[in-house]
């Protein structure tokens, strides 16, 4: 117990690297093939293991404490991109990952990911149908939300090198408008 009370938070990429891999090798099958294989590459390669103390055994991650990463729904994957920094720096608590693991995660992954995941999939039929709302423009939340962003890194992850910050905004603006729902979700 006192193990899994002292061990740090820690972000594990195993699910998301297999999950991943298995994607890259189905393209073009159906939907639930992809799944089925994901699912498959992930049991099979997985670390598995068995703590001394515990009477009920099993593990989603590679770390005692550990966070997985559900990459194919696209939940969190913009916020790591934009937010991982601040995750790995905040005071209380703040995540680790293995500096191996984050260059894969943020040049691999990541990337592979944007323009496939599930939400991103919803989106796009729901505004097709006219469903979506655009996010706020309203000055008493339009400004937190501005305080809120980085446009460095921002301007880094919505935009090749070299980008103002002025570009940058217009690119937030079209990742906002594009994905609703992070205004409300992130801000």
């Amino acid at each position: 117990m006192e193990r899994i009370l002292e061990a740090p938070y820690e972000i594990c990429i195993e699910r998301a690297r297999f999950v991943t891999e298995a994607y890259r090798r189905t393209a073009g099958r159906p939907p639930a093939h992809r799944a089925a294989e994901a699912f498959e590459n992930t049991v099979r390669r997985m670390t598995c293991y068995v703590l001394p103390e515990e009477r009920i055994v099993g593990n989603r991650s590679s770390k005692v404490l550990g966070t997985v990463l559900p990459v194919e729904r696209g939940e969190a994957n913009l916020i790591l991109e934009l937010e991982l920094d601040a995750l790995l720096r905040r005071p209380r608590r703040p995540f680790r990952i293995d500096p191996a693991d984050r260059r894969e995660l943020e040049r691999e992954i990541l990337p592979w990911w944007r323009g496939r995941t599930l939400r991103e999939r919803k989106n796009a039929r729901m505004r097709r149908a006219g469903l979506v709302p655009l996010p706020s423009l309203d000055p008493r939340t339009l400004a937190p939300r501005m305080r809120a962003l980085d446009l460095r890194r921002l301007g880094r992850t919505v935009a090749p090198p070299g980008m103002t910050p002025w570009a940058a905004l217009r690119g937030a603006w079209n990742l906002l408008h594009n994905n609703p729902g992070l205004a409300t979700n992130v801000f």
